[in-house]
């Protein structure tokens, strides 16, 4: 009996790593005879092209930035009994497993198949998951395992869904970038958070069964800590600052909020040396022209920090 149920694997596999973890899965999902196809941003091996059925290559990974869309992440220190407020507002890469979702899902209709099962590159297969492969229902979404939740997981997830062809095709209309972009702030009816609550919004009007496990993912793509700390060269200190400086778009004055302190600290900023001696050190500023530090009597330039594209802003409260 030829399986009528097409494997579509979202992707973006820019490291060996990633590449490994993709051909394992292409390979236990062979073994099981499914047909796949695959579609990724980036270029990928002929090696993995020539283990499947189909391969999209889609250049364009549409990442949305502020103030079009963001990320917003938050964290509140507390210094000397006094709060500050950090903001960092990252770009938002929900949209691009949209994209993928609609490219692949174009071509997976125009293809003779009655199933379609969307996973993500690094979806931790298990022997459930292959039974359910084998015997999809009409619509299955899943939750995905995540730590930071207090229920343990996210819900709806890309990890794993399976739709009939006439649910996909049904679905595949609602989704909409202009909506996408419009509900990531909260009005009336949406406030889409990012990829996963839209998901959510848009097969409330289905009828869907919920995968029984939790599903894992094998890469960790956002260390939240890592969004308010911009020194990566060692454990000594932790750098954060307001990029924001025009008075007309945020009212604080900018600073520079060096934290976490592990040792003295001699520091350079604009050409003035400065030695930190305190736990950490807040600095307000207008431009930064210089920026570094010595460590074991060499200088370390951090200035570049200053020169990326960024939205993080700082406030303090009482």
């Amino acid at each position: 009996m030829i399986n009528k149920n097409l494997i579509i694997i979202l992707s973006h596999c820019d490291t060996e790593e990633k590449i490994k973890i993709l051909d394992d899965n292409i390979k236990q999902l062979k073994s099981n005879g499914f047909d796949i196809l695959l579609t990724s941003h980036v270029p990928l091996p002929k090696s993995i092209q020539s283990q499947i059925e189909y391969f999209i290559y889609d250049k364009s990974n549409p990442i949305l930035h502020w103030p079009q869309r963001g990320m917003v992440y938050w964290k509140t220190i507390t210094l000397d009994q006094e709060n500050y407020d950090l903001v960092n507002i990252l770009p938002d890469y929900g949209w691009t497993a949209f994209n993928q979702f609609l490219t692949s899902s174009h071509l997976g209709l125009s293809l003779d198949y009655d199933q379609y099962s969307f996973i993500n590159y690094d979806t931790i297969l298990t022997p459930l998951m292959f039974e359910t492969l084998k015997s999809p229902q009409s619509f299955i979404t899943s939750k995905v395992y995540a730590k930071e939740n207090k229920k343990g997981f996210r819900f709806p997830s890309f990890m794993l869904n399976i739709l009939s062809k006439e649910n996909l095709k049904k679905l595949l209309p609602l989704i909409s970038q202009e909506q996408y972009i419009d509900g990531s702030i909260t009005t009336e009816h949406h406030d889409f958070k990012d990829a996963e609550t839209y998901l959510g919004h848009l097969i409330s009007v289905f009828n869907y069964e919920i995968y029984p496990e939790i599903v894992k993912d094998q890469i960790m793509y956002i260390d939240f800590q890592d969004a308010f700390n911009f020194n990566k060269d060692n454990n000594l200190f932790k750098l954060f600052y307001q990029s924001v400086t025009d008075s007309k778009v945020y009212k604080t004055e900018p600073s520079i909020l060096i934290y976490d302190i592990q040792e003295d600290l001699k520091i350079n900023i604009n050409n003035k040396e400065i030695l930190i001696t305190d736990l950490f050190f807040n600095i307000k500023y207008s431009e930064i022209n210089s920026f570094g530090y010595w460590l074991n009597d060499s200088y370390i330039d951090l200035t570049y920090i200053f020169k990326e594209k960024r939205t993080t802003s700082i406030d303090t409260n009482d």
